[in-house]
């Protein structure tokens, strides 16, 4: 029986920005439906590894695979085609625009038909149930009319989410989708990304080490852009170096790391 094709390979990916080693000889490999976590604090290269990995930045050197194949020097827009999708740390919405416009803006851009300007979304018959649908599921459709900048942030942290489940990926990036929330609104986004479906591949960034281990079976710890850590929860939470490091020798993992 032949080996499932795996959704993310990033195979000794280096970035430098002049004479900074933002990343350093990253290599690391995800499963079919896998939940991992990206740890580390301010600096030390999980965005920069983020944009390597979307197409919003390319490697010194290295490779990176999606589906087994090799994307490095793909454009972003073909690698959301492949069935990649990404959220970021600050919210990329249309804050005046009320959430039911937002929804039918990125699905009419991915549905690839003719757009025109004289003709209003809601025409759109076939996007407009698709946005109607994904609002019922989501438990949204009260503030389907409600403008963006008018939700809490934790809605919008989670209408970000929805926008980029509703490109039905095969492999999902969150940026720190919990950072900025108050306790009642992590539980709430952290409920949605543990309920999102298994056939999803999850890498995520996140400060909140508690959240993280909650969400996430395998975690891949980064320091001045190097791994120094990778392993299961368990492996990762009794590691030395990682405890040294972070947390200080004494510390308990309930402390958050600072994005």
């Amino acid at each position: 029986m032949a080996a499932a094709v795996k959704p993310l390979q990033v195979d000794g990916v280096s970035r430098s920005f002049g004479g900074v080693q933002a990343l350093y000889r990253v290599s690391l490999s995800m499963e079919p439906g896998e939940r991992r976590a990206v740890l580390g604090p301010n600096g030390a290269g999980k965005s920069t590894l983020f944009h390597q990995i979307s197409g919003m930045d390319r490697p010194t050197e290295g490779r990176i695979l999606l589906f087994g194949q090799d994307v490095t020097g793909m454009a972003a827009h073909r690698r959301a085609a492949l069935g990649l999708a990404r959220t970021f740390q600050i919210t990329h919405l249309f804050p005046k625009l009320p959430l039911l416009k937002n929804l039918l803006l990125a699905l009419q851009g991915l549905d690839g038909m003719k757009f025109s300007m004289l003709r209003p979304l809601s025409s759109y018959k076939r996007v407009l149930a698709r946005a109607e649908g994904l609002l019922d599921e989501w438990q949204l459709v009260d503030k389907r009319d409600v403008a963006v900048q008018d939700l809490s942030y934790g809605e919008q942290r989670q209408v970000e989410i929805l926008l980029a489940m509703a490109q039905e990926p095969k492999l999902l990036l969150l940026d720190e989708p919990t950072a900025g929330l108050s306790p009642a609104e992590t539980a709430s986004v952290s409920g949605l990304i543990r309920d999102l479906p298994r056939e999803v591949t999850i890498l995520l960034i996140e400060h909140d080490m508690d959240v993280a281990f909650d969400l996430v079976e395998n975690v891949t710890v980064l320091h001045s852009g190097k791994i120094i850590a990778e392993g299961s929860c368990d492996e990762v939470r009794g590691n030395p170096l990682v405890q040294e490091i972070y947390l200080g020798k004494k510390a308990g993992w309930t402390q958050a790391v600072e994005p």
